[in-house]
């Protein structure tokens, strides 16, 4: 959180200059029942004239709340003062680019957001084929010049250009070995 707190008296202050105060202890339980605790903090009424400060209120005209969790905040800093050391930075610095491009590229370009199987092969199956799918993609790309994000029926227009290129990819596929592995 980038607001100034000030621990001697429990508050803090925004980036508009606006005081939140602690207000409460509160627990809120999950969908999973887990039982999470925050600190509430809210935005004081008045300024330093005892003028009501209109910043401190919603749209609404109900004051403003902040919720905090300390566990939280606790192993964020834990975790922001390991990705500063030089050697456990460099090591996540590598995770985006071995990993994260792919599951990116299987979330944004194919709707591939999570499995629909269970159990360790079925799951290598299915990531499998969601790989190959992806690779196919990228063979299109190559002659096409294609993007995953742009206008839906200049995308149309190219798939329906490739996809005798594809039919015959997939046939080459369903009827080698490998189509044994996937069944």
């Amino acid at each position: 959180m980038n607001w100034a707190y000030h621990p001697k008296d429990d508050y803090f202050i925004d980036l508009r200059g606006v005081r939140f105060s602690f207000y409460a202890y509160r627990k809120r339980k999950d969908k999973y029942g887990f039982v999470r605790e925050f600190k509430e903090y809210q935005a004081n009424k008045y300024d330093n004239d005892f003028k009501i400060d209109h910043r401190a209120f919603t749209k609404n005209g109900n004051p403003r709340k902040i919720s905090i969790n300390s566990a939280w905040e606790y192993f964020k800093a834990k975790e922001r003062k390991l990705l500063s050391n030089h050697q456990t930075g460099s090591i996540y610095g590598q995770r985006k680019i071995d990993v994260e491009s792919v599951f990116g590229g299987l979330k944004a370009c194919l709707g591939f957001k999570k499995f629909s199987v269970r159990g360790l092969e079925k799951v290598k199956r299915e990531a499998g084929i969601a790989l190959m799918a992806m690779n196919i993609r990228k063979l299109v790309a190559k002659g096409t010049n294609y993007n995953c994000f742009i206008n839906k029926k200049k995308r149309l227009v190219k798939i329906k250009e490739r996809f005798s290129l594809i039919s015959s990819i997939l046939k080459d596929l369903w009827h080698s070995p490998l189509n044994s592995y996937l069944t």
